[in-house]
């Protein structure tokens, strides 16, 4: 099983993000970000790494043509570059963060758990966090304002 044919189900089924859609790469202005998901009308950018991709390991598939992205920087960049979305996913299956738009890319603003612990461990409550965290109803609704959501209300 790949990495993506955990992820999408699981993002589907047990985070709640029930409109996930495929798409090809986001263009903002001359910049190409190929995202590859995106749930609750375009709110929130989803990035499916494959298991032996780390998080911050820059690699072609997550590149612009030019350039090689991390999976971690290809989400925060589109984050930064965006005004629709202030939140994104990024997760290869072992790892999952839940990053905000922050232009700061010395300091980081994400939150990671390790699903491979979580599973592998049965850290319960680990996992409540994380699903009390990262389901689709704290990014807000479709249609309101990027910053008219739970997770910004609570920052």
């Amino acid at each position: 099983m790949s990495a993506h044919d955990f992820l999408e189900p699981f993002c589907r089924r047990v985070l709640g993000f029930a409109d996930i859609r495929r798409g090809g790469p986001v263009v903002i202005g001359e910049r190409s970000f190929p995202i590859g998901h995106a749930a609750v009308d375009g709110r929130v950018s989803l990035v499916f790494a494959g298991h032996g991709q780390p998080l911050d390991k820059p690699g072609s598939r997550h590149g612009d043509g030019t350039r090689r992205r991390s999976p971690f920087l290809l989400a925060q960049e589109v984050l930064n570059a965006s005004h629709a979305s202030l939140w994104a996913i990024v997760s290869n299956g072992l790892k999952l963060r839940v990053l905000r738009d922050n232009a700061s890319l010395t300091r980081p603003a994400y939150i990671e758990a390790d699903l491979e612990a979580v599973f592998s461990e049965g850290l319960y409550r680990d996992f409540a966090a994380l699903w009390l965290l990262a389901h689709a109803t704290r990014f807000g609704q479709a249609g309101a304002e990027p910053a008219d959501c739970p997770l910004e209300h609570w920052r």
